[in-house]
């Protein structure tokens, strides 16, 4: 190995974890230390072969990037520490929330919280990639135990001590750009919601929103019609898991994105569907009215009358083209993935 070789750790190879090490690989030899921590049994084995891995290399390691808080960022912070190797854990979300009402969050888990706990002690810098992941205070959902809407590491760790630095996430506005050669379709939206996540999603919401406005069209892409759900309106389009070609190409002819999470660690397929000039419906939530600004909606509170009333304001509007430009204009301007590198690349630097 170089000895500007980076460690980069991750639990999945998502497509902005990917983006992150083929950006970082312009400038640095960049080794990825992935494996399937979804069987929690086979983590001691886990833990054995990344602590062989680790060793055999930390010596030439320049630093090691931790993407997500769990149990694959114990060992790398650990021998990081040891061997005076900068760690730099990168928040995403999940790692910094506890919502056992939605079964969300990894620090609900008193094991995986006191993992990520003692890993983040150990870093030399915490990378979240939105300051609500240091702390926010939920006022969109009301379905939530006490205590829930309090979130993000300053109020679930409270005893934590912590160096960090908020780098956003960043988006290439080359390939996520409205490709269509045709006017987009009018009433139609597009959201993104995986099978586990069809609650937290806002899932439920746009099924009744599809109920009430029959003349509406939506796309749901990443999930399948769900088994729990008798009666589908017709004019709910279920597209399961798609490429990002695909999911470019339905962004591109659709007016609007909804993003109607209940926790956000940032967003990305709604910066996605922005920057092909979707304009933007989103939850008063985490860092999703920043993204958002003035270039769209926001959701106050989770309630579908709200909620019907905010889509029908939004379709009655003028210049749908003009905002829709906004939209894409403001992810180009507050988020480009060259200031995300530059940033990750000074951090590593220092």
């Amino acid at each position: 190995m170089k000895s500007d070789s980076v460690i980069y750790v991750t639990p999945t190879l998502s497509s902005f974890v990917l983006q992150d090490i083929n950006h970082l690989r312009e400038k640095y030899h960049v080794e990825i230390n992935y494996y399937n921590w979804s069987n929690k049994l086979r983590i001691p084995i886990i833990f054995i072969s990344q602590l062989f891995y680790f060793l055999t290399r930390i010596r030439k390691v320049k630093s090691i990037i931790i993407s997500f808080g769990g149990y694959w960022a114990l060992i790398p912070s650990i021998i990081g520490k040891i061997f005076k190797v900068p760690v730099y854990i990168i928040l995403n979300g999940t790692d910094s929330a506890s919502i056992p009402s939605l079964n969300y969050g990894s620090l609900r888990f008193w094991m995986e919280r006191n993992v990520c706990k003692f890993s983040y002690q150990l870093s030399k810098k915490l990378l979240p990639v939105s300051s609500s992941l240091v702390g926010t205070v939920n006022s969109y959902y009301s379905g939530q135990n006490k205590g829930e809407k309090f979130q993000g590491i300053s109020y679930l760790l409270p005893k934590l001590k912590y160096d960090y630095k908020i780098i956003h996430n960043g988006f290439d506005s080359i390939f996520w750009t409205n490709k269509t050669n045709t006017s987009k379709l009018e009433n139609s939206f597009t959201a993104v919601i995986s099978p586990s996540q069809y609650y937290l999603k806002g899932g439920d919401l746009i099924i009744q929103l599809a109920e009430l406005n029959s003349e509406y069209t939506f796309f749901l892409i990443g999930i399948n019609k769900p088994p729990f759900i008798d009666d589908i309106p017709d004019n709910i389009i279920f597209l399961g898991r798609i490429s990002h070609k695909e999911m470019r190409e339905y962004f591109s002819k659709s007016r609007f994105h909804l993003q109607l999470s209940i926790f956000e660690g940032f967003g990305c397929s709604l910066c996605e569907a922005m920057l092909c000039e979707c304009i933007p419906i989103g939850s008063n939530v985490n860092i999703i009215p920043e993204i958002i600004g003035n270039s769209g909606f926001i959701l106050q509170h989770r309630d579908i009358d709200e909620l019907n009333q905010l889509v029908r304001s939004a379709i009655s509007g003028q210049d749908k083209e003009a905002k829709g430009l906004s939209a894409r204009s403001r992810i180009i301007s507050k988020y480009p993935i060259e200031r995300r590198i530059n940033s990750l690349v000074e951090i590593i630097e220092q």
